[in-house]
């Protein structure tokens, strides 16, 4: 496989993208086939490469988007991004912000980490399932499972 850091440099130079300026929106429309930045990579990876590296790409934005690494449960950070890959990023960290009491921006900021460190994980995970999850229970029964098992 051709190296990792030449094909990002060739994905945001193939469609202007300054690092750190895209979205996983964004990420998703480079992924297609048929698109220029798609092509110009075609010629040093395998189409399976490519696979991996755009679906690598996707999640390591949303994990970026959620701030995941400065949450200090690695169970509800896990919770937060398991959920933004199936809905909008900003719609998960919506409703955090609401469970918080903090005004919605949809962006994760330190006044939102700063409220979850104060908030016990299963106490936010609980308050997460009734008002975004409910017709997800059996990702929040592990998540839950996961929690009490003391993995957080």
């Amino acid at each position: 496989m051709a190296d990792y850091y030449q094909a990002i440099e060739l994905v945001f130079g193939a469609n202007k993208i300054e690092v750190g300026r895209f979205t996983p929106s964004l990420i998703a429309k480079l992924v297609l086939k048929d698109s220029p930045c798609w092509h110009s990579l075609s010629s040093l990876f395998t189409t399976s490469e490519l696979e991996l590296l755009f679906k690598d790409l996707y999640c390591l934005e949303i994990w970026n988007l959620l701030l995941a690494d400065r949450i200090s449960s690695q169970v509800l950070a896990e919770c937060l991004f398991n959920n933004a890959l199936i809905n909008d990023p900003p719609k998960i960290i919506i409703a955090l912000q609401k469970v918080l009491g903090l005004s919605p921006t949809g962006t994760m900021d330190i006044k939102t980490l700063a409220c979850i460190q104060k908030t016990s994980v299963a106490t936010l995970i609980q308050k997460l399932e009734s008002l975004l999850f409910k017709n997800n229970n059996y990702f929040m029964k592990m998540t839950m499972e996961s929690l009490s098992a003391g993995h957080h």
